[in-house]
């Protein structure tokens, strides 16, 4: 039997809050998981939307949170070089990654300096592994998603090829 999935939908009044929230909710996550299977899997969401929760556990939640054992996979991430503005990457590093006790060897980044694209996300399905069987238990504890004005949730947007793909686990998006 697959483990159940929390389905709750809370509002804040203000994305300190949310932030607030979303880092004990996460750190809480992170310790039962640690003290389950001795690691904590998390996918980070890409985008600005998450940054300032990402600046709230590298300050206030550092020594707080299992970074030792904690393993860092990326949701998504555009087709730009490591150093770019625009890499998720770049972003998650420089709020998050750079200021937690994190063993380097734990954070898998996506490789979207690689070409073409489809390189890239080929060698990050192998990185993650084939999909799990339907009710298998899920292969990350968390999975961070942020939620565009037009409705795309890590680079897939409503109506595109990608959204109906059920084989791999890794596409590139044009």
């Amino acid at each position: 039997m697959g483990a159940r999935l929390e389905r709750e939908i809370r509002v804040f009044p203000d994305p300190t809050r949310e932030a607030e929230a979303a880092a004990r909710h996460l750190a809480a996550r992170a310790r039962v998981a640690v003290r389950a299977r001795g690691r904590f899997s998390w996918v980070l969401a890409g985008g600005r939307t998450p940054e300032g929760l990402y600046r709230l556990l590298a300050r206030r939640w550092r020594s707080r949170f299992p970074w030792e054992a904690t393993e860092i996979f990326f949701g998504d991430e555009r087709c730009v070089g490591l150093r770019d503005p625009e890499s998720n990457y770049a972003m998650a590093q420089e709020a998050l990654l750079a200021h937690v006790p994190i063993p380097r060897r734990r954070i898998h980044r996506l490789r979207g300096e690689l070409r073409p694209a489809s390189r890239a996300a080929e060698e990050y399905a192998r990185l993650i592994g084939p999909l799990p069987p339907a009710k298998a238990s899920p292969r990350f504890d968390t999975v961070l998603l942020g939620l565009g004005p037009d409705g795309h949730t890590a680079s897939l947007f409503p109506g595109a090829p990608a959204v109906r793909e059920r084989t791999r686990t890794v596409v590139a998006v044009a």
